[in-house]
């Protein structure tokens, strides 16, 4: 490996090179990489005894070719003490004014592209855009606080869809700066199937690190439009992503500013006394100039990101990867085997050490867990037998009739995980009144109602109750002088039965007359809402502090001890 000394003019005056008797020679060199930033850093040590080692000065140049291209460090720390035979020589890429110069603050009046905000950044540095992939993104943005140059194209960078900056010196024959430019990429490196790194085999060390520290649950997402007016998402209809077994993974409620992780919050979320509203930990998440159905999608995709720990990995050995590449990585140490795609998100090599390489991979993916056809059955197997009942009742024509006429067939339904049980019996009851029918399926006519009632059917294995369900039937009647009744429905944002002690949802009081819903703003009726223990006995604590009105409330684990039952009624203001 060779290395030209250039001083501040850019004239060659010594020669670094451990193949050539007469040259400077090095040890202990580290050239040290980051994907985030694109600086490098080369540190390495020489005699002091050489003659030519005066040439070492801080303030000069070293020039070398790697991985095909031009490299230029600017030497900015050297270390010598007088008892010493060697001196350590610092450097790092890029010249002083991008690393040290300092801006000030300023703000776009508008949406502006990318070569606007590197324009009026690096003006004076010497570099200009190379390859552009963000070319038809625009963005306003502000600053608040200096920063140095490096960091303000940086911040830019990461508004631009988290854009990434790749730095290039072009140097001509006699070593004179011939270009230095900026790619910006929307990803930096490849995708290299033609490396496999394996623990044991060809790397030394596959070190995990987990963390989180910026892990969140939930994300509220804000933006603004052209005219600086606020744009969120709580105008966008409900929406849910499920996992491979049906269970809700993230959801949206329509109403809310809020996406949520309800099974990441499950495991990290705060369940102290005295929480409210989930426990969900809850990040601001930010984007200007964006419509409101990309904010949703941005902050979904932060949201997955962050809902997780974060998990990097440490490869001690030459991989033949290099800055921003992803490779496959197989752990053989992990029990099932560990199989991912991983990124390389920093870089140190030696160039006087050929055995030298540290590597650190993150952003992963998992590929595959080897695990035998024969344990994934046993596993589900033991799933589905440690699975809780659960007890679903289905209807033919509704839960509420009128003016006394009609019928409906109810339907128990008990399933175990996603397998659907038949119990040895059923016991059904009519407002707590038991009923003699032992089936599946019981007809409710109108006339087993009078006003409203609750069905309750229970289902019984080996003597023993495993599962409930009951529901709420009501008959409604025409109103005199011609007015229709008024009926209140309660509905739930998120369902009505939670498990694992997870429970948010939102409860709304909603006024039917012919029909239509009246009052959905809250202001004609005012609303109080009452709770009864699993025991029917009344929650006088909770009533008291819900005796305010309010047509919408949160139910959250903290208001629920294994099962309540929540009413509400509403009564005219004038």
């Amino acid at each position: 490996m060779q290395f030209h000394i250039l001083n501040e003019n850019y004239t060659p005056v010594a020669v670094i090179d451990n193949d050539l008797p007469d040259a400077i020679h090095f040890s202990d060199s580290k050239f040290h990489r980051f994907l985030t930033g694109s600086a490098d850093f080369f540190d390495f040590e020489t005699s002091k005894l050489h003659v030519d080692h005066n040439q070492l000065q801080v303030g000069y140049w070293l020039a070398f070719k790697y991985d095909d291209r031009d490299r230029l460090q600017y030497i900015n720390e050297i270390t010598e003490a007088e008892s010493d035979k060697m001196m350590t020589i610092s450097s790092v890429s890029s010249n002083l004014d991008l690393n040290n110069e300092t801006k000030q603050p300023f703000s776009a009046t508008e949406a502006k592209p990318f070569k606007w905000y590197f324009d009026t950044i690096m003006f004076d540095t010497g570099y200009e855009i190379g390859i552009n992939e963000i070319s038809n993104l625009t963005r306003k943005l502000s600053w608040e606080s200096s920063m140095t140059i490096r960091a303000f194209i940086q911040s830019v960078a990461t508004q631009f869809d988290n854009a990434e900056l790749d730095y290039e010196v072009v140097l001509n024959s006699d070593f004179t700066i011939k270009k230095r430019l900026v790619h910006i990429k929307k990803k930096i490196g490849e995708v290299r199937d033609d490396i496999e790194l394996r623990y044991g085999d060809n790397v030394k060390t596959v070190n995990r690190t987990t963390s989180i520290s910026e892990l969140c649950t939930a994300v509220r997402p804000v933006s603004k439009d052209d005219n600086d007016k606020v744009v969120d998402i709580s105008s966008l209809n409900d929406w849910q992503e499920l996992d491979e077994k049906g269970n809700v993974k993230f959801f949206h409620k329509k109403g809310s500013n809020l996406i949520f992780a309800p099974q990441a919050n499950a495991r990290f979320g705060n369940r102290g006394h005295n929480v409210t509203g989930g426990g969900y930990i809850v990040h601001d998440f930010s984007h200007d100039k964006v419509s409101q159905s990309e904010l949703f999608n941005r902050s979904l995709s932060y949201l997955k990101e962050h809902s997780v720990p974060a998990i990097n990995y440490e490869v001690d050995g030459r991989t033949g990867a290099k800055i921003g590449d992803t490779v496959k990585i197989v752990d053989d140490g992990y029990t099932p085997q560990l199989i991912l795609s991983a990124r390389v998100l920093e870089q140190e090599l030696s160039f006087d050490d050929a055995s030298v390489e540290q590597a650190t991979f993150g952003n992963y993916k998992a590929l595959q867990s080897q695990i035998s056809a024969d344990l994934i059955a046993k596993m589900q197997q033991l799933a589905e037998e440690n699975a809780p009942y659960k007890a679903v009742t289905l209807t033919t024509n509704g839960l509420t009739f009128k003016n006394s006429e009609g019928s409906t067939t109810l339907t128990a339904r008990l399933y175990k995980g996603s397998k659907e049980i038949v119990p040895e019996s059923y016991a059904w009851t009519i407002n707590g009144i038991a009923i003699s029918e032992n089936s599946e399926q019981y007809e409710i006519t109108a006339e087993d109602i009078y006003g409203k009632s609750v069905v309750r059917w229970s289902a019984i294995i080996n003597g023993v109750t495993v599962a409930f369900d009951e529901v709420t039937v009501t008959d409604v009647s025409d109103g005199t002088d011609g007015i229709s009744p008024i009926n209140l429905v309660i509905e739930s944002s998120n369902g009505y039965q939670f498990k694992n002690n997870v429970i948010n949802t939102t409860f709304t009081a909603i006024l039917y007359q012919n029909n239509k819903e009246i009052d959905s703003n809250g202001t004609k009726f005012a609303y109080v809402w009452s709770k009864t223990n699993r025991d029917g006995t009344a929650d006088t604590a909770w009533n008291l502090a819900h005796q305010s009105s309010q047509k919408t409330i949160t139910i959250t684990n903290s208001d629920v001890w294994q099962r309540a039952t929540f009413d509400c009624t509403a009564e005219p203001l004038n």
